[in-house]
């Protein structure tokens, strides 16, 4: 539905008070301070953000990375010493791992190229913790590093791969000619979503294809079953928006901003548990709010209300119970679903908003365990 300007403001602000107001979390000169009523003018010549698309998302998240590794005990995580020189840290395999090692890991998969926040939100009568991202480059951050794309299988390791090494890996080529980055640094930075220790072999292999030496990968394990698991789950919220609206069709270059919330269960359980509440909280409880620059092809009323988990016909039904009927097979399940529950999308030629799907409380409370 159409609204006026001055709510397709309101809702700018909100993006902005978010993005200009967190020094601590926001990335150093993520967003310039203008004035509300400029916004619209400023994204549409896409000069908002102080961060040029073009350098590189490595080697912006290195330098994240090394401040997290500084700190490694006291966010109760360690690094792990390797004889071919990488750099691996534990997160939460053999350690407690925190919601703040969650928080950074969802900055460095972004590349740098994100605000993340800790903040409360409300669901009915509820008040839990959640994670608010924020973003001016969302193509490159969330389609060019953040998504988990990278199976990564060597020598008997399986891992989920996602983060700015993927822009290294060459294994994508197609998907990133259609985005239009690539990064030539001479670093990787990689999230593995995984229980294992990688060998030296795995991270050989892994640095060779990246075209890097070993000494300049750095990956950063995370476990689903854990609290920074959790946390950088939750951080994705704008990146399966996103990614509903590209297989959609929207092209990504006319996506030119992006902010959303979504809660995080912090009772942690097995990994195929933690999945499924994990899960739950986005396509139930997240919500994304995008600003467009639509071409004239582009129909942002029927777009959106594709965009949000509620088009699925398997709407309705836990993560848990759908891995089951699809054989423990990720891949095999309705794909459709795994999107934010609400979206909203500012067309921001027309200055017009529109909204779609809705939060399932009583699955966002089994999933928090709140029932």
């Amino acid at each position: 539905m159409n609204v006026d300007r001055g709510t397709a403001l309101s809702a700018i602000a909100t993006a902005l008070k978010f993005s200009t107001c967190n020094s601590e979390s926001a990335p150093k000169g993520f967003m310039k301070r203008v004035h509300v009523s400029d916004y619209g003018g400023c994204l549409k010549r896409n000069k908002v953000d102080c961060m040029s698309s073009r350098s590189s998302i490595n080697e912006k998240a290195l330098q994240i990375l090394q401040d997290f590794i500084e700190d490694a005990e006291e966010l109760g995580c360690k690094t792990i010493d390797t004889k071919c020189g990488a750099t691996v840290i534990d997160t939460g395999i053999k350690v407690p791992g925190s919601i703040e090692a969650g928080r950074l890991i969802g900055r460095i998969s972004m590349g740098g190229l994100g605000a993340v926040r800790i903040v409360p939100t409300h669901i009915e009568d509820m008040t839990v913790q959640a994670v608010m991202v924020a973003t001016q480059e969302p193509v490159i951050a969330t389609l060019g590093s953040q998504l988990a794309r990278w199976r990564v299988n060597y020598h008997g390791f399986s891992a989920l791969g996602s983060g700015p090494a993927r822009a290294k890996a060459g294994i994508e080529k197609d998907f990133f000619e259609d985005i239009d980055y690539t990064d030539d640094a001479d670093t990787a930075v990689l999230v593995l979503e995984t229980r294992q220790y990688p060998g030296d072999d795995v991270l050989r292999s892994i640095a060779e294809t990246c075209s890097v030496s070993p000494e300049n990968l750095h990956c950063v394990l995370v476990p689903t079953a854990s609290v920074a698991g959790s946390v950088q789950i939750a951080a994705r919220i704008v990146e399966i928006g996103i990614y509903r609206l590209y297989k959609l069709g929207l092209k990504p270059q006319q996506i030119r901003g992006g902010f959303g919330v979504a809660p995080f269960p912090t009772q942690i359980d097995d990994d195929v548990s933690a999945m499924g509440a994990s899960n739950d909280c986005l396509v139930y409880g997240g919500r994304v709010h995008f600003f467009i620059a639509p071409r004239e092809i582009d129909i942002l009323e029927e777009i959106v209300q594709k965009a949000c988990s509620s088009y699925s016909k398997s709407y309705g039904k836990s993560f848990s119970e759908l891995y089951k009927g699809a054989e423990n097979i990720f891949y095999n399940m309705d794909q459709q679903l795994f999107s934010p529950a609400r979206i909203s999308i500012m067309d921001i030629e027309a200055e017009n908003i529109y909204r779609a799907g809705k939060i399932n409380v009583k699955l966002v409370r089994k999933a928090l365990g709140h029932v």
